[in-house]
Order: structure tokens, then C-alpha cells, then sequence
């Protein structure tokens, strides 16, 4: 759960397609997360797909506070779409990736020379050995 938070805080996302693949999930324990027991209020969204006030705050995503939980919560479109994020999150992280692709093959190529590179050091130094081997008079 906490992974799933932190990726729609991050991304300002909410589900993998947008916010209504909440609406089958049968999961109660975070429906009442930060609820009083006796309570009989449900969330139909994690707290993290509402817009947050302390969305600036280090590690919001753990303790998420909503500008308007009840708005964020409501099955009105019209209120709803003010205070929650409606986007999917596969988009947005796809879309990350590719604007992240460039550095990523960089970073592999690099990761990839530097196997190379111990490769053929080792070559180098295993024939180093065999030769001083060869140099070597036993008694």
C-alpha cells in the first residue's frame, strides 16, 4: 500500500487507469484508515489521490492530509474532479519513463562499458600470472 501511495502522490495520480478502479475494490482496511472505530464512513478513494495541503511536507504520502476530504471523497463529478486526481498512473509513469529513457540508456551503456572493461583487466592480469608462472624455477 505504501508503494501505491507514494507512486500517486509522486505522479499526482490516482489507480492504474484513474480513480474508479477504486470503486471495485473490495479491500476494507484502507477504507477506514485514520477513521474513528465507530465511524461509518468509507473512503472511495486513498487519501493520496486527493489533492493535499501538505502536499509540500517531507513524506506526505504517509500521512496525507486533503485540502477537502469529503469533497475528494463525494460521488459528484462536478466536486469531486476539483479535489482528487483523476489521471491514471500508468500514463503519468510511462510518460515519465520515456522523458527518462535518454539517462537510463546512458546509465546502462556506462554500467555495461564497466563490464567490459573488468572483463578484459582480468584477461590481462590472469595472463600476467600464467606467465610469471612460467618464469618461476622450481627445485
Amino acid at each position: 500500500q505504501k508503494a501505491v501511495d507514494k507512486t500517486q502522490f509522486q505522479f499526482n495520480c490516482c489507480g492504474v487507469d484513474g480513480w474508479k478502479d477504486y470503486s471495485n475494490n473490495n479491500i476494507i482496511s484502507w477504507r477506514k484508515e485514520d477513521l474513528s472505530p465507530s465511524s461509518t464512513f468509507l473512503l472511495t478513494i486513498p487519501r493520496t489521490c486527493c489533492r493535499l495541503l501538505n502536499h509540500v511536507s517531507y513524506r506526505a504520502w504517509e500521512r496525507p492530509q486533503p485540502e477537502n476530504l469529503s469533497a475528494c471523497q463525494s460521488s459528484l463529478p462536478e466536486i469531486n474532479s476539483i479535489y482528487r486526481w483523476t489521471g491514471g498512473c500508468y500514463v503519468s509513469i510511462d510518460n515519465w519513463i520515456k522523458s527518462q529513457s535518454r539517462s537510463i540508456l546512458i546509465t546502462l551503456a556506462i554500467f555495461n562499458l564497466m563490464q567490459v572493461l573488468t572483463l578484459y583487466t582480468t584477461a590481462k592480469l590472469f595472463r600476467k600470472i600464467e606467465d610469471y608462472k612460467k618464469t618461476i624455477v622450481y627445485l
